[in-house]
């Protein structure tokens, strides 16, 4: 029944508010991902690198400084970011490949928000970035697996972390870049 009613409401409200769009206007060109493909090469490895560093910097500043959280995790604090890294590493090397493939996944899935965007770069960024935020808005429900403090730490780190994030990955996907020949012309050759 719900599916019924949201079907009409919707159908209703593209109608009474002049909504519909002629053919032309929905079969123009996607200008957020239209790039070649070198540029999308270098734009996901930079996805991939903000990735990892947002999720490592934000997880061990904001959420693994805090005690509830090393107590629920059973870990420790070494001490420094680097410490912390240099173990990360040494018990689960893949962890940093797999954190990679869930920045690109992620970049994934706002894929279609940011080709259906009309607004500039800056406005994408920050739907992106809003977006990104709001989906970790589940940690505010109460749930089975996780204390109150340990989700709200959680809830902190994530937000900001994946804001941040939304904000590299609007920016980067929504327009083409310029090449650095066209942002750095050659120099005049000496005595020319």
């Amino acid at each position: 029944m719900g599916a019924i009613v949201a079907g009409v409401f919707s159908l209703l409200a593209v109608l009474i508010l002049g909504k519909m769009r002629r053919k032309e206007a929905l079969e123009a060109p996607a200008q957020g991902v239209a790039m070649p493909l070198s540029e999308w090469a270098w734009k996901l490895v930079a996805i991939a690198a903000a990735y990892l560093a947002l999720y490592y910097t934000f997880g061990y500043f904001v959420a693994w400084r805090n005690p509830a959280v090393q107590e629920y995790y059973g870990g420790t604090d070494p001490g420094s970011f680097l410490a912390q890294m240099a173990g990360i590493w040494r018990a689960t090397p893949w962890m940093f490949a797999w954190q990679a493939f869930r920045g690109l996944l992620w970049a994934a899935f706002v894929l279609p928000v940011i080709r259906m965007h009309k607004g500039g770069r800056w406005e994408v960024a920050l739907a992106t970035a809003s977006l990104f935020a709001v989906w970790s808005s589940a940690l505010l429900l109460p749930n089975p697996y996780m204390p109150e403090a340990v989700a709200r730490a959680h809830l902190v780190e994530t937000a900001c972390s994946m804001f941040i994030f939304g904000l590299v990955v609007g920016w980067l996907l929504s327009r083409r870049h310029a090449v650095l020949p066209e942002v750095f012309p050659p120099l005049p050759e000496a005595g020319a």
